[in-house]
């Protein structure tokens, strides 16, 4: 799986002398950040949400929706 199925981790970036350096702490190298994902509840969010196309587009739309908070309904057509 891509990282789009992961959390992106963020690090502070700084720019000196024309060079980009990037502070990463050796424990988060190469390691996943699984994001929390809210869970359907039709009777607060009555939004529908369809999404066309069930490939890792589609599925990344339909979990990037639930990482950010959204409890309607979700459709995936492929």
């Amino acid at each position: 799986m891509g990282p789009v199925f992961n959390g992106l981790s963020t690090f502070p970036v700084t720019v000196k002398d024309g060079q980009v350096h990037v502070r990463i702490p050796k424990n988060k190298l190469n390691v996943g950040q699984i994001l929390p994902m809210s869970k359907k509840n039709f009777l607060n969010d009555k939004r529908h949400f369809v999404i066309v196309g069930g490939g890792v587009s589609g599925l990344s739309a339909a979990e990037t929706l639930r990482q950010s908070g959204f409890e309607g309904e979700i459709t995936i057509l492929t």
